[in-house]
């Protein structure tokens, strides 16, 4: 990971300084033999191998790159450019006739020449009495640069491209204090320091870190009663602690906090107002994985395109929500198709990090100094991120398309079966709506009027019988009800009715106070009042934007309202025909979840 280091700024070697008007040095020096100065001082014990990716890259991008790196821009000299960060650059036989290093010749390496001078003039990088960007190299710097070249000046791919390789156990002193294979490369360090390891801590310290390594947290008194006064075997103890700690639901919460935050999870959408985003699912299938151990390779797949793999299970579309942790913006000046680009480079950037090892990001402008990826191929990648039906503007909703229902484990065999039940009573309805058409068609036609009370007797609100003046305003209920003005009775054909006028109406209090997910029916008895203007049934809250219901007559037709506000959100169904003059007609209005339909 040291490797890591090379993004940092750096400073000139070789050839030219970086000062404004670049001094080109033409004259061979190869003949001059290394400074005693500077070769016979003294420095550190140089590593038994030198790799270029750990100990040579970090000091050519601090004292070279600048000059002689990845940046066309900053390159030097201009009439023969040359390149320390590439292995062709530094072994390509240039205008002398030689490369600038000579693989196992350190001493007619032009390079190390320049980077030995004692002449300020001639030094590189540059002396900083030469330009404002020199610096002096430290000795033991150029005593490794001298020991890789004599080893061959092996270079080596960008370590994310190198395969883990299982290293040796090194040779060490303490073989009694190593009891495990990394603790042999822990006391190969402390030899190497001349340092020596601490005696073992006590239980109750050791539990103590080992509680806060697995879980975060301290052990409980009782964990830590019952863990001191096991008098078996430490070891055997430690080791049922360990399994034990990596069981719990605190072991999985503690690790995949890290992990979160790779996938830049959070509760809220991030831009904006910064909304609810209701994607905790997802959060739960990381815990879950660590809590069950997955296997590395399904947690990578699953995350990547879970959706997308065949006969894709509820838990694998849940894992791809790893690509819909970004954050994004409902805001209203934002561009769509700028944010779908940011979008795209997010899931780029993201996905390289987390798996590839790679600062992806860095090409989205130019092509990336230090890791292996163009411009042209970071946008290939983004095209992987650009098939989804997901809007670049979240509209400030938890549940920003597209997303699917999650149901609890108690309900999830319940919800797998209920789409067959569905179908199956839809057939059954089909059957026997089929078998009773020709019945119900002959009910039609007899004109007969049928009270059917009884069929939805568990369900009614409330039934007001307007057909006895004697009786009154009494529902079926026995409740009693009052009219505005007094009320004008007339005859009809099951006895009498009220004649309604716009002066006068019947206040039914708080009945019917629905919500806009419930499902509910309201209806009436009416003789159509011709090309007047009716009110029927009205349950509105005038002074919050008419939010409420109603069925009234309009022009010989019939008309619905569902209203959340008006006239922004609300739904208005009216019929196509009118009804016929001076007949009397029962209007139904059933209704379902009025937010299918955005009232």
């Amino acid at each position: 990971m040291k490797n890591r280091l090379l993004t940092l700024a750096c400073g000139t070697l070789f050839l030219a300084s970086c000062s404004d008007k670049p001094t080109t040095h033409t004259k061979d020096t190869s003949a001059q033999k290394p400074s005693s100065e500077v070769a016979q001082k003294k420095v550190t014990e140089l590593p038994s191998r030198i790799s270029f990716n750990e100990h040579i890259q970090p000091i050519l991008s601090a004292s070279c790159y600048h000059c002689h790196g990845p940046d066309s821009g900053t390159r030097f000299p201009e009439d023969e450019p040359l390149r320390l960060d590439q292995e062709k650059g530094v072994f390509s036989v240039r205008e002398s006739g030689k490369p600038v290093i000579i693989k196992g010749d350190p001493d007619n390496s032009f390079l190390l020449q320049l980077m030995e001078s004692p002449d300020p003039d001639v030094v590189m990088p540059p002396h900083p009495s030469k330009s404002p960007h020199g610096k002096i190299m430290d000795p033991s710097e150029i005593a490794m640069v001298r020991q890789w070249i004599k080893e061959g000046a092996e270079f080596e791919a960008h370590w994310a491209y190198i395969a883990p390789e299982k290293e040796p156990l090194p040779a060490i002193q303490s073989k009694d204090w190593a009891r495990t294979p990394i603790d042999h490369f822990i006391a190969s360090k402390f030899e190497e320091a001349g340092l020596k390891p601490n005696g073992d801590q006590d239980k109750a310290r050791l539990l103590r870190r080992l509680n806060f390594d697995l879980t975060g947290l301290p052990p409980t008194a009782e964990e830590a009663k019952s863990f001191l006064n096991d008098k078996r075997d430490s070891e055997t103890v430690y080791q049922e602690k360990v399994d034990q700690l990596l069981k719990t639901d605190a072991y999985a919460e503690h690790f995949s906090r890290h992990w979160l935050d790779v996938a830049r999870y959070a509760d809220t959408h991030g831009i904006h107002i910064d909304n609810y985003r209701s994607i905790w699912p997802y959060r739960d299938w990381v815990i879950n994985a660590f809590k069950s151990n997955m296997p590395f390779d399904q947690f990578t797949r699953e995350q990547i395109a879970g959706d997308m793999m065949p006969n894709a299970t509820i838990e694998q579309k849940i894992a791809s929500g790893f690509h819909r942790c970004l954050p994004t913006t409902g805001e209203g000046g934002a561009i769509a198709e700028e944010y779908d680009v940011i979008y795209a480079q997010d899931r780029v950037d993201t996905t390289s990090s987390a798996w590839l090892g790679l600062t992806a990001g860095c090409a989205a402008c130019h092509d990336h100094k230090f890791d292996a990826i163009s411009t042209k191929e970071n946008y290939q990648l983004t095209a992987f991120f650009r098939n989804t039906t997901m809007t670049a503007l979240d509209r400030n909703s938890a549940t920003h398309p597209p997303n699917i229902l999650i149901s609890t484990d108690e309900d999830r065999t319940r919800y797998e079966n209920i789409d067959k039940d569905i179908k199956t009573a839809e057939e059954a309805y089909k059957k026997y709506k089929s078998e009773h058409e020709t019945q119900f068609q002959t009910w039609l036609k007899s004109e007969k009027k049928t009270d059917n009370s009884d069929v939805a007797k568990d369900a009614l609100v409330m039934k007001l019988q307007l057909t006895s003046k004697s009786k009154g305003l009494v529902d079926t209920s026995g409740k009693t009800y009052k009219s505005k003005k007094p009320l004008e009775w007339v005859s009809s054909p099951d006895g009498e009715a009220v004649l309604f006028n716009a002066q006068n109406n019947i206040n039914l209090g708080n009945v019917g106070d629905f919500e806009n997910d419930d499902h509910f029916s309201f209806g009436a008895w009416i003789k159509n009042p011709g090309k007047n203007r009716a009110g029927i049934i009205s349950k509105m809250d005038i002074e919050n934007s008419y939010r409420g219901y109603d069925i009234y007559a309009e022009n010989g037709k019939i008309a619905v309202h569902l209203i959340h506000a008006f006239p922004q959100n609300h739904v208005k169904v009216t019929t196509k025909k009118a009804l016929p003059d001076n007949e009397w007609n029962h209007v139904s209005s059933p209704t379902e979840d009025r937010r299918k339909s955005g009232a």
